[in-house]
């Protein structure tokens, strides 16, 4: 039986022996991609100002959602506040009880 996470105690420290590529990346390598992919901003902006025009629906609907938010469903729900008994009780009288 293989352990993905070990605890050293002399060291008080965690060795993880899973995947080094795996789990979230750390600022440094999100913001170097960001400055990588800011070099094509201009030419994004123009394939969908075209896609706009031509009037393809994906273009229109990001255009929408980014200008003036993402429309958000609204359900209206109804609860009706009913009490159901537990038990079906009908109470009645010795003196009934004893005519029986």
């Amino acid at each position: 039986m293989a352990f993905p996470l070990l605890y050293n105690y002399h060291k008080r420290k965690t060795i993880d022996m899973g995947n080094e590529n795996s789990g979230r990346k750390s600022k440094e390598v999100d913001q170097k991609m960001i400055e990588e992919l800011s070099n094509f901003s201009d030419d994004v902006y123009k394939v969908l100002h075209k896609s706009i025009l031509e009037g393809k629906h994906w273009a229109i609907k990001i255009w929408f959602d980014r200008v003036h938010g993402k429309v958000v469903e609204q359900k209206s729900l109804t609860v009706l506040n009913t009490e159901v008994p537990l038990f079906n009780l009908n109470f009645t009288s010795t003196e009934e009880l004893n005519k029986l």
